[in-house]
């Protein structure tokens, strides 16, 4: 469960470094 909340941060994150 942890994992997938980790994988939407991290797209998340993604999203705001990549324009």
């Amino acid at each position: 469960a942890k994992d997938i909340a980790d994988l939407g941060s991290l797209k998340e994150a993604a999203r705001i470094f990549v324009p």
